[in-house]
């Protein structure tokens, strides 16, 4: 199949089936247009291969310490809708940003990407809305979804190759925090092929534990023509957490008054 040409529309995004259209920004490339606003530079870090089946029931955790940490001490914090990253925050999402903490453990084989993340937060707000998931897969939504602007784990990974195109495969992660109604986790993704995103099979479970949540996820791999998971594949990752401001806000009122707080790392996939 001859590989189409398109520019990715990663910057903005809107809420397809709402009335918003916002020119809002996604970490990805907010962050890389502001770096040099910033001593915080991409990590290096390598991902080893799973030795073993991991239980992701709550109650049995089988993970060893994690390989990336998420606070205010290592990520970038960037508000939706703003052209550059935030110099001053308000008081509620500074008092958040300072107890927030998430440390990231990943493995790999050739069928999946696994993950655990244990989630340092007091107080985590989970009343989401009713919403089509559905409804935020096609290309106009570029990777968008309602899950930025309430408390969960989000992840994007892209590849890293030799060729022109900005990536050829990207997979977005959403697992919601304990006891938010359905979906507790939504997976999709895309190649430099697809236009629109669709769902990619994976599994996932959040358990509540003293002072936070934990996150336990495996989702099958998106390959491309031009990258596969094998042994030093290189690719990049994005941890990402929400920073929500005011309880009690619409989906609208909260997509111009959403935090995030983001990590970038450049991963190699160890053997």
């Amino acid at each position: 199949m001859a590989r189409r040409s398109r520019k990715v529309p990663i910057l903005a995004f809107s809420l397809v089936g709402s009335s918003i259209a916002s020119s809002a920004y996604l970490p990805s490339r907010l962050i890389e247009a502001n770096q040099s606003q910033t001593q915080v530079a991409w990590t290096e870090i390598g991902i080893p291969r799973i030795h073993g089946p991991h239980n992701l029931a709550c109650g049995s955790n089988d993970w060893g310490v994690g390989q990336a940490t998420l606070s205010k001490e290592t990520g970038l914090v960037a508000r939706l809708g703003a052209t550059g990253l935030a110099s001053t925050v308000p008081p509620e999402v500074a008092s958040k940003l300072k107890s927030y903490q998430a440390i990231y453990g990943l493995e790999w084989d050739e069928k999946n990407l696994y993950g655990h993340v244990q989630v340092r937060e007091p107080v985590v707000d989970n009343r989401y809305p009713d919403f089509p998931v559905s409804n935020y897969f096609g290309r106009s939504a570029a990777g968008f979804f309602p899950d930025l602007l309430y408390d969960s784990v989000h992840l994007l990974m892209q590849d890293s190759t030799s060729q022109s195109a900005r990536y050829t495969t990207e997979m977005h992660l959403y697992v919601r925090a304990p006891g938010a109604r359905a979906p507790q986790s939504t997976f999709f993704g895309r190649t430099v092929d697809d236009e629109d995103f669709h769902q990619l099979a994976a599994k996932a479970t959040a358990c509540s534990i003293a002072g936070g949540y934990d996150v336990t996820f495996e989702v099958a791999w998106l390959p491309s023509t031009f990258w596969q998971p094998k042994a030093g594949a290189r690719g990049s990752i994005r941890l990402i957490a929400a920073i929500p401001t005011l309880k009690n806000l619409s989906i609208q009122e909260r997509s111009t008054k959403a935090y995030l707080l983001a990590r970038m790392l450049n991963i190699t996939l160890e053997q």
